[in-house]
């Protein structure tokens, strides 16, 4: 049976024989690079995409609940409404 150290050893020589056989080629790094940056450019437009859809659909439905209300009722508070009679004057204490 092998000991850690043997092992180690073992699995160490054998992934340095491994990496000298490979040959990256010379233009390895500005392809991956290029690659990541298109799929980034892709992420940030299809996420863009998504926060324009969402927020114009949840503009659309406010404005639908606000069109189809009564005017007498509240869309959006539960509160009753009060019509004041008086208008208030300006410049009259208290307004």
């Amino acid at each position: 049976m092998n000991t850690p150290n043997e092992t180690e050893d073992l699995l160490r020589s054998t992934l340095q024989a491994v990496v000298a056989e490979v040959q990256p080629t010379p233009d390895a790094y500005r392809r991956a690079h290029n690659t990541w940056r298109h799929r980034e450019r892709r992420r940030r437009f299809v996420l863009a995409i998504v926060v324009a859809v969402v927020f114009s659909l949840s503009v659309l439905a406010g404005l639908l609940v606000l069109n189809h209300a009564a005017p007498a009722q509240h869309s959006i508070f539960n509160t009753p409404v009060q019509h004041s009679t008086l208008v208030p004057q300006l410049g009259a204490p208290g307004s």
